[in-house]
């Protein structure tokens, strides 16, 4: 009427085993990885935030965007600026109108 209960065999510990990381250590890993993945990366983007700050800072741009006291000129094949161009023709402009 009753029969004796057994204990699991191999095959049997083997299955369980794998029920159990299937259900329970394979997510618990990933979880694992993914937060040490994240932290990975939030300190590339401080390396990175900080490579920008030295590099604004170089260039003479502040941190909003916004350009220092002097601007950067930049030269064209004549070798003349851009503002030196500008002043040029606003004398070219004021000689035509006399």
């Amino acid at each position: 009427m009753f029969l004796p209960l057994q204990v699991p065999g191999g095959i049997e510990l083997l299955v369980i085993f794998v029920i159990f990381v299937l259900i329970l250590a394979l997510p618990l890993g990933l979880l694992v990885v993914v937060i040490w993945a994240l932290r990975r990366r939030r300190g590339h983007l401080e390396a990175l935030e900080a490579r920008v700050e030295a590099l604004e800072a170089e260039m003479g741009v502040g941190p909003a965007g916004t350009e220092a006291a002097e601007p950067i000129e930049s030269e064209d094949a004549s070798g003349s600026t851009e503002s030196e161009d500008a002043g040029e023709s606003m004398e070219s402009g004021d000689a035509t109108e006399e």
